[in-house]
């Protein structure tokens, strides 16, 4: 058995995939097909929810566009799996990551059910993401100890003496067919925020991302005929991790959410390492595959053994290499039937989130509630919840992060789970007192990562009103910001709230100068949200509160043309 130096998360990793076993064996020989099977940034959604089905989705085959169906569910992904198994003589499942946090099944068990659907699934292995220590490490290795039958890998944690790094692995080889997969992990050095600090609270050392998988790499080769990462870095991540190494075949990658149709193809060995290795360049295969389950990535590989990069200087010890790879999105739409076994292990966990009342109509909406607009500016929700934690604490100014709202609404009834896919994640609401001078500053920073997210704002709010000029990819700068009518005055206190989250530097928010009062108002923003909904008028066919995005956006953050 070749694996990562680090301790496994006990015997139970030991259950692989579809007969895939770690062990060394002979070296394959001659011509090799293999389905790649790949899932990422599953966050806790178990069961299939409605979803408004836009252009994209239905030309991807999810559903009827302008409909609202319901997609998605680990039973049907189980169908899905099943189905590729049966019909392909060599399969890997590999996942990237961020299995937990996202839906009511998460607050409510705490990621359990995730812990034991996922392994019903039986991946070979899985990167370990960022959400995934959202409940703390006690609590994630707890549940994974209890419930899970697959290794989390992330070479790039390095494993000190105690605590969630020493029972990673970062990398192990799988067997699937008698071809031998290497498989190597890398988790995220930016998020969660604290794991650049020493004393971070997950007993992590981060080990440089390019050293630690160029080392994983060159341990696996002359064990492995191809090398997969599965990563959650994002796409930009994965195009520099590509860059700055040398020998990867191919990269499952996670965390940004994106679906990408086709296989993108990167070459890796650039200057840097191509100056220290004497390496040349080679094709690497990068696929993201979506999140929430609504697709399941299927990339089948054709692989030919390492062909020499010139007459006098053969590939030593290179395996097989890709000689073409296709990437399938398959829909998880409501068409597809659920595995009654995995059905049959999710159903008392259904049961118990109806009985808590997580589907309990609790609003009417008249038409889509959207967290983001194709101006980038204010959107309808985040607007609508902005007003509700205004309405809660008054204040001066409230920002949100555009991120942490996870979901769009629907039209139609609408069900507390709803709301909870909205707003996920346990956090509290802070109230700062700060100056007009760190205001803007802050404000400053925020836009200026506009350019970079194609000028969709990086945050939502209320009590102000904004307006950006931006370039895509370029720049992006304040032209009024304006706070009572008024425009911010360097020198007066203000009264911002904002989560923990954001308080605490999260996606770069960040205060200049002296750090501000602080004070937490023990009030948790979906309690604010759904508080605030019940006050609303009633409409539609149930007298529910109605909601309608006509009325919701006011163009509080206007985001006007491009910088010539």
């Amino acid at each position: 058995m070749v694996r990562g130096k680090r301790g496994f998360f006990g015997v139970a990793a030991l259950l692989l995939a579809c007969g895939a076993k770690h062990e060394v064996g002979q070296r394959w020989s001659g011509p090799a097909t293999l389905v790649l099977i790949h899932t990422a940034d599953l966050h806790s959604h178990l069961f299939p929810e409605p979803l408004l089905i836009g252009a994209t989705d239905a030309r991807r085959g999810l559903g009827r566009a302008g409909a609202v169906e319901t997609v998605g569910g680990f039973a049907r992904i189980a169908t899905l799996i099943d189905g590729i198994r049966r019909s392909s003589a060599r399969t890997l499942y590999l996942d990237s990551g961020d299995l937990i946090e996202g839906t009511d099944a998460f607050t409510e068990f705490k990621g359990e059910p995730e812990m034991r659907a996922l392994s019903a699934l039986e991946p070979g292995a899985t990167a370990l993401g960022n959400h995934d220590l959202g409940p703390g490490v006690d609590e994630y290795l707890e549940k994974h100890r209890q419930y899970a039958h697959f290794p989390v890998l992330a070479a790039n944690y390095a494993a000190p003496a105690a605590g969630l790094g020493s029972a990673l692995e970062a990398f192990l080889v799988l067997n699937s067919g008698g071809l031998r997969a290497g498989v190597i992990g890398v988790g995220n050095p930016s998020s969660p925020g604290e794991l650049s600090s020493p004393d971070n609270p997950y007993g992590i050392s981060l080990t440089p991302l390019s050293e630690a998988v160029q080392g994983a790499i060159d341990s696996l080769r002359p064990h492995a005929d191809l090398i997969v990462a599965i990563t959650h870095l994002g796409l930009k991540g994965d195009e520099e991790m590509i860059r700055s190494t040398s020998g990867l075949d191919v990269v499952l990658g996670g965390h940004q959410h994106l679906t990408i149709d086709s296989a993108l193809e990167r070459f890796d060995c650039g200057p840097s390492i191509r100056a220290q290795r004497g390496c040349h360049e080679r094709r690497v295969i990068l696929v993201h595959s979506g999140a929430f389950g609504r697709y399941l990535g299927r990339v089948d590989l054709t692989l030919e053994p390492a062909a020499a990069v010139s007459d006098d200087e053969p590939v030593a010890d290179d395996g097989l290499e890709v000689v073409s790879a296709t990437h399938s999105l398959l829909p998880v739409s409501q068409n597809v039937s659920e595995q009654p076994a995995l059905a049959a292990l999710l159903e008392p966990y259904r049961a118990r989130l109806s009985a808590g009342g997580y589907d309990r109509p609790s609003a009417y909406a008249l038409g889509p509630i959207t967290r983001s607009v194709a101006s980038g500016g204010d959107s309808p929700l985040g607007d609508l919840i902005a007003d509700a934690i205004l309405a809660h604490q008054e204040s001066d100014v409230v920002l949100l992060n555009t991120t942490g709202i996870r979901a769009d609404l629907p039209p139609g009834t609408l069900t507390k789970a709803a709301f909870v896919a909205v707003l996920p994640f346990s956090d509290t609401l802070t109230l700062l007192r700060v100056s007009g001078a760190q205001l803007h500053a802050l404000f400053d920073k925020q836009v200026a990562l506009a350019a970079g997210h194609g000028c969709q704002c990086p945050f939502q709010g209320a009590g102000f009103r904004l307006e950006i000029k931006c370039s895509k990819g370029a720049s992006s700068h304040i032209v009024r910001l304006e706070i009572g009518g008024k425009p911010v005055d360097p020198a007066q206190g203000y009264s911002l709230v904002t989560t923990d989250y954001f308080a605490d530097n999260g996606s770069g928010f960040e205060l200049a100068a002296r750090p501000p009062t602080r004070s937490s108002l023990d009030a948790d923003p979906l309690d604010v949200l759904l508080r605030s909904v019940e006050q609303l008028p009633v409409c539609g066919p149930a007298g529910l509160p109605c909601l309608d995005p006509r009325r919701l956006q006011d163009g509080r953050i206007d985001v006007r043309g491009s910088v010539p």
